[in-house]
């Protein structure tokens, strides 16, 4: 079963072929059936239904309801439709257009079928538009921001919009921003599109529940007595990965159990904890173990604990900042911190920028930490060993000794040319340190060679051969 379709010429009203399509055929898809009986392109194909253009996206069986139906065929001009055709792709705008073609339906139709925000580039007239306006819609609820003001005031349209992008409430009429149907629907799609609702609806407790479930960071735009409410804070927090406590009512910022949740959630919620909690070590700890940093809002005899300490450092080594000073002395705290980043060994203090352990878990993780170490680690080959490996800049850093370390400096140059510099000056003499350090960086590392081999042809030869691979 399907549509018996009669296509007559729209100028003679001849009838130029019939055919049988299946109800579900779109327009569109029609149009390449029918192209070879029209000989037309289905760019230059439109088809007219009791006065109305029918858009490709229509399917045959919303037509009629009978079996046979007459549509009519108006033969488009051919760079007209190649102008339709960018508009619908993309490939040309319809602000590049003149005034007189963006003020036609079929232009703006499929500029807005690209995009819904083409809308703003329609004539005032088309704005008003409402068939044109809904196409919009239907790509961003947003292109309601450029319907004109009767529509933006048209129920229908607005319902559309804020189902579509919720956030588009903020572009219908304000009577419709007051209106509960409305409202309900944009904040079911998107819960921060409560900010956008009359003053009145923040103070609906359904709706606010209905927001706060989608978004929880759309607790802020509920009304005070609402963001004191305990069963919506609950849902925000959870829904909002603990942010939504920032705008909970000062009592339940104290709640033990609400900001548990919280900090559970995100660490650094304990920042809106009130004083007494920021004291409480079971919720600090907490905070601590989700985000090291959390340390920050802990309160000074808890930044003093260790087990607190130990356990912000081990999520987050930065979190050193916010410790008491007496734990940079603390070689367990400071190892924990140097083995993320080990660059904080320049705050390692007492003798622990001398302490073995502490210096090799700094130059495992960042080997130019060794530039922080006491001499006594400069001079540890196994230390600095690890560090060239890792970085083998860290050379400049190591003892005289070990600068001059066959070994240590081929394990830096190895892997950096450049590195050559650092080296002592034998092994600058020395043509196999010196063809090694040419091999990874080319001429640029013969110049830290000692000064007759600069001038060895058979390296400079080499140098020369490294710079065109390395160019290549």
């Amino acid at each position: 079963a399907g549509v018996t379709l009669r296509v007559v010429s729209g100028l003679s009203a001849e009838e130029l072929c019939e055919v049988t399509v299946c109800h579900d055929v779109l327009i569109c898809g029609l149009k390449v059936l029918l192209a070879p009986f029209l000989k037309a392109t289905p760019l230059e194909q439109r088809f007219v239904l009791g006065g109305r253009a029918l858009r490709d996206d229509e399917a045959v069986g919303g037509l009629t309801e009978a079996d046979t139906c007459e549509i009519a065929f108006v033969r488009i001009d051919a760079k007209w439709a190649i102008t339709l055709e960018e508009l619908r792709c993309g490939a040309r705008l319809l602000d590049e257009l003149e005034e007189e073609v963006r003020d036609t339906w079929e232009a703006a139709a499929a500029a807005v079928s690209k995009s819904g925000m083409a809308l703003g580039y329609a004539s005032a007239r088309l704005r008003g538009d409402k068939d044109l306006v809904m196409l919009a819609i239907r790509k961003t609820g947003n292109a309601v921001r450029h319907a004109s003001s009767q529509l933006q005031a048209d129920i229908s349209v607005a319902l559309a919009a804020v189902r579509r992008t919720g956030r588009a409430l903020q572009y219908v009429a304000p009577e419709l921003q007051a209106c509960r149907e409305v409202v309900l629907a944009a904040v079911e799609q998107d819960g921060m599109a409560l900010a956008h609702a009359a003053p009145a609806l923040q103070c609906d407790r359904e709706l606010v529940l209905e927001a706060v479930t989608r978004s929880g960071q759309a607790l802020q735009y509920a009304a005070e007595e609402l963001r004191g409410d305990g069963e919506i804070v609950k849902i925000a927090v959870v829904n909002s990965c603990g942010g939504a406590i920032e705008f909970a009512a000062d009592h339940l910022k104290g709640d033990p159990e609400i900001m548990g949740s919280a900090v559970e959630l995100d660490g650094l919620s304990l920042q809106f904890a009130p004083a007494a909690l920021r004291r409480h070590k079971e919720l600090v700890l907490t905070a601590v173990d989700d985000t090291g940093m959390a340390l920050k809002y802990a309160s000074e005899k808890l930044q003093q604990d260790r087990a607190v300490v130990l356990t912000a450092v081990r999520r987050n080594g930065l979190a050193i900042e916010y410790a008491a000073r007496r734990f940079r002395k603390d070689a367990q705290v400071m190892t924990e911190a140097v083995r993320q980043f080990g660059e904080l060994l320049a705050k390692a203090e007492g003798n622990l920028q001398g302490d073995r352990r502490v210096v090799m878990a700094a130059v495992q993780q960042d080997g130019m930490a060794l530039k922080h170490a006491s001499p006594g680690p400069q001079g540890d080959k196994a230390i600095v060993l690890e560090a060239v490996r890792r970085n083998p800049m860290a050379l400049q850093y190591a003892s005289s000794s070990l600068q001059s370390d066959r070994e240590v400096a081929l394990a830096a140059i190895r892997k950096q040319g450049y590195a050559l510099q650092y080296a002592g000056w034998s092994l600058r003499c020395d043509r196999d340190v010196v063809r090694a350090a040419l091999e990874h960086a080319g001429s640029c590392a013969l110049e830290y060679a000692a000064e007759e081999l600069q001038h060895d042809s058979e390296l400079k030869e080499l140098a020369a051969f490294v710079d065109r691979i390395l160019l290549d």
